[in-house]
């Protein structure tokens, strides 16, 4: 169990504990002898139960947001103004985007054309290959924190000298030639440096001095649609990122097998906050072998599969 998981154990476990009536023990981690699971029953009752947890969050969304708020900014000698500099990650929410129903193939004569004139249609096995290569937990690039502010200073320098004060549509057909080339070829350097992130101007208050701050900011797109979660777990489930969480339960030996999924940075949280027990999936999940019981944290609530649905607040640890 990582770190974070760790944080999350406490209110797993009671939750898990107070619906199956059950006490449920943490399993000592041993290092060198393969994944284990997190915890178990030993109480000597049938069925032997073991849980796995996992938290799904990007990592590369964590580890931004965290050097972020380390970040100590820039005070300038060559700016004028606060610069604030927003980076972002994609959430849980965007990374793991259900897959949209694509369209069926195209009829058989049309793709003989196509093939004739040299050209290849994209099926629809194919575009779901590739949603899948793109929407997953893997970790991705991340913009280097360390020197950012210094490595953006001389480029802003430029923005301000040109009386542009936002990277957002700055508005610069009103410059000359020569101008729009020195604007165009900052710009250009500000996006590559820092992700494309949104950089904005303003006035230094009275206790600050002109530079450049960092911040992180993302976005959430929520549906109210409880088969949302459902269909991003599914692709989590299907990829390869699973298959510690199942080697730790088939390992376990356990009569029953249960995973315990904490989904961080979730659309659909507040969805659940507001329709309580009645944000319930109706859509059935595929579990793969080795797990018998998913249980899905979305706060305040989680949802058990077994083959049917319940939704159910989580509860406290003492």
């Amino acid at each position: 169990m990582g770190e974070r998981e760790n944080k999350h154990l406490p209110i797993v476990k009671a939750t898990i504990e107070a619906q199956l009536g059950r006490v449920v023990h943490r399993v000592p981690q041993y290092s060198g002898d393969g994944p284990t699971p997190d915890l178990e029953t030993r109480d000597g009752h049938a069925p032997s139960i073991a849980v796995e947890i996992k938290e799904l969050v990007p990592p590369d969304f964590l580890e931004t947001n965290s050097q972020v708020s380390r970040d100590p900014g820039l005070d300038s000698k060559i700016l004028t103004k606060r610069w604030s500099v927003v980076l972002s990650e994609e959430p849980l929410s965007t990374r793991l985007a259900p897959m949209p129903n694509f369209p069926d193939d195209s009829p058989a004569d049309l793709t003989e054309q196509l093939t004739l004139h040299g050209l290849h249609l994209i099926t629809q096995a194919e575009r779901e290959v590739q949603w899948r290569l793109h929407h997953t937990l893997e970790k991705r690039r991340q913009v280097r924190i360390s020197s950012l502010t210094k490595d953006i200073e001389q480029n802003l320098e430029v923005l301000e000298r040109l009386g542009i004060s936002q990277t957002r549509n700055p508005k610069l057909s009103r410059l000359n030639a020569a101008d729009f080339r020195a604007a165009f070829e900052a710009l250009c350097a500000i996006k590559r440096r820092t992700g494309d992130a949104i950089c904005m101007a303003r006035e230094p208050c009275q206790t600050e001095e002109p530079g450049i701050d960092l911040y992180f900011g993302y976005g959430l797109v929520r549906t109210a649609d409880p088969n949302v979660v459902v269909k991003r777990v599914q692709m989590w489930l299907d990829s390869k990122q699973s298959a510690n969480l199942i080697a730790s339960l088939v390992r376990s030996g356990a009569d029953q097998k249960h995973g315990a999924l904490w989904l961080s940075t979730e659309a659909e949280s507040q969805s659940a906050a507001e329709q309580g027990i009645e944000f319930c999936p109706t859509l059935s999940l595929r579990l793969p072998s080795g797990l018998d019981v998913l249980w899905i944290f979305v706060t305040p609530l989680a949802l058990r599969y077994d083959g049917s649905w319940a939704a159910i607040p989580l509860s406290r640890a003492e």
